[in-house]
């Protein structure tokens, strides 16, 4: 990752991947904003080191304006919450066999966040905002994701912005979703001594490879 002279402020290098989802107005004089994501291209991460990020946000002035109350880092009008949230969420799934509903075969799921980035301002421009980070796995995670018998654990990192009242944001809810391996194993910016995420992990049917709203 390097900055770049664009106005975007960053660009893609071989060892970090840019996702993209866009963030809808909500109001017909308002414009969308582009939500740019920025993770190590391989995605395979070690339990016990942080997975660093960047992420800008892409529009008008006015919008960007907008959303800054609903940004990554805490503002005076909420110190303690923030309603756009980076996170690492962990995707059990049992497949119930031999239990059917109304004649369908059905799965129990669930979704446990398994950390939270510390996030901060790295920049911005006429038309952009951008942030850096890093996310931290909780300390009672201690096995990657896995698939034995009918149990299927994935993991994901997550880009959300939820607002507190969908009618008063100028905004939509929007989610972005990445599918990642965790590992015990040490990881390295460029990827030494792990393999590519996609040569061993398929993404579920559902998020797929990424989802975004």
């Amino acid at each position: 990752m390097y900055q770049s002279h664009d106005m975007s402020g960053l660009a893609e290098s071989p060892d970090w991947r840019c996702w993209e989802s866009t963030m809808k107005a909500r109001t017909s004089g308002g414009k969308d904003i582009l939500c740019q994501l920025y993770i190590p291209s391989s995605r395979v991460f070690s339990i016990g080191q942080p997975i660093p990020f960047h992420v800008m946000f892409s529009s008008s002035a006015f919008s960007l304006a907008a959303f800054l109350p609903y940004g990554p880092t805490a503002t005076i009008l909420a110190p303690n919450k923030q309603f756009t949230r980076i996170k690492v969420v962990r995707q059990s799934v049992v497949d119930v066999r031999n239990a059917l509903v109304l004649g369908t075969k059905t799965d129990i799921w669930r979704v446990d966040t398994i950390g939270e980035a510390e996030c901060r301002h790295s920049g911005d421009g006429s038309d952009w905002l951008s942030f850096a980070g890093e996310i931290r796995i909780d300390d009672s995670v201690k096995v990657g994701g896995f698939k034995a018998g009918g149990l299927t654990v994935k993991d994901f990192i997550e880009l959300s912005m939820i607002p507190p009242d969908p009618v008063k944001c100028p905004f939509r809810e929007m989610r972005l979703v990445i599918p990642i391996r965790l590992t015990t194993d040490p990881w390295s910016s460029d990827g030494y001594m792990l393999a590519v995420a996609d040569s061993d992990f398929s993404a579920p049917s559902t998020p797929p490879d990424s989802q975004s709203q």
